[in-house]
């Protein structure tokens, strides 16, 4: 929906997020408060449907798409088996049981008698690791690191594990009773939720490339910047594997260094005919001297 001024209305999905309050005043009726709000949405849709959706600067800008968990599966079509076999009858049983044993699960009576919300706590094992986490994403969220076009989403990554870590607590106890469900997660499930972590980083770049974030241009502007911070007058293929281990994907790396070549920024260096056994040498680029007066 959007207010009467054309901004989208979307407060109540930012909010939910965080579980902060929402509160709605509405001219002659008493205002609505959602004092702990709680919203889920999964959504399974065509690629289509988000393209162009981060160049749209109120659902970017407000954090809406930040908030989150991209999946972008290959599309098997061409290759899908036409009589697939159904899912075992024990696992779709098992599946059910358990979705249903976590729905009804019942709130618990707080102090004042009202319904209140389980809480549960990491190891500490689990806490440290956390940091350690947190300590490994920093840097890439820099205007010259791998997470630097999504540095929006990642900087909201590390509560990703926490969320999931308490799903997959809740979901490794489904069927037992309130009173039997252990307060501490296990370490073992944090890993899991911090490994999952990991593997929506690459699916989140694809998403946001998907939705119109331009990840050639601002990975070219990564190695920009660090090009002007090293102060290097060539730069090998080398240089560029060691100190950008995301770029070797297919395609990408060399999308990237025409960006910088069409610009001026680097050119090819042309290299002498090789004349024995071996590999031929990688390529060398020739950085702009211009670049070397940039200030980062």
């Amino acid at each position: 929906g959007l207010y009467a001024n054309g901004e989208a209305n979307f407060d109540a999905i930012l909010k939910a997020h965080s579980g902060d309050t929402i509160r709605v005043d509405r001219i002659g009726r008493p205002p609505l408060f959602v004092p702990h709000p709680v919203l889920t949405i999964g959504m399974t849709v065509q690629p289509e449907v988000i393209r162009g959706l981060a160049s749209n600067p109120a659902f970017r800008g407000r954090g809406l798409l930040s908030r989150f968990l991209y999946v972008m599966p290959p599309s098997n079509i061409g290759d899908r088996n036409p009589d697939p076999p159904p899912v075992p009858a024990d696992v779709e049983r098992s599946y059910f049981s358990s979705i249903f044993a976590l729905a009804q699960l019942p709130w618990q009576p707080g102090p004042d008698g009202k319904p209140e919300s389980a809480r549960i706590h990491l190891s500490s094992e689990s806490a440290m690791e956390v940091t350690q986490f947190l300590g490994r994403i920093e840097p890439e969220l820099a205007a010259d690191g791998c997470m630097a076009a999504i540095a929006d989403w990642g900087s909201k990554l590390v509560g990703a594990p926490l969320r999931v870590a308490g799903l997959l607590h809740l979901a490794a106890h489904a069927g037992a009773t309130p009173e039997d469900i252990p307060a501490e997660v296990s370490t073992d499930t944090f890993r899991n939720a911090l490994n999952l972590s990991r593997y929506l980083i690459e699916h989140a770049q694809a998403g946001f490339e998907t939705m119109g974030a331009d990840i050639v241009q601002e990975d070219a502007l990564r190695v920009l910047r660090w090009l002007a911070r090293t102060h290097l007058d060539r730069c090998s293929e080398r240089d560029l594997s060691r100190n950008f281990k995301d770029l070797g994907k297919t395609g990408h790396r060399a999308a990237v260094l025409e960006v910088l070549i069409s610009r001026g920024y680097i050119r090819p260096e042309t290299l002498p005919d090789r004349t024995g056994p071996g590999r031929r040498p990688g390529m060398i680029y020739v950085v702009n001297p211009a670049i070397l007066m940039r200030k980062e």
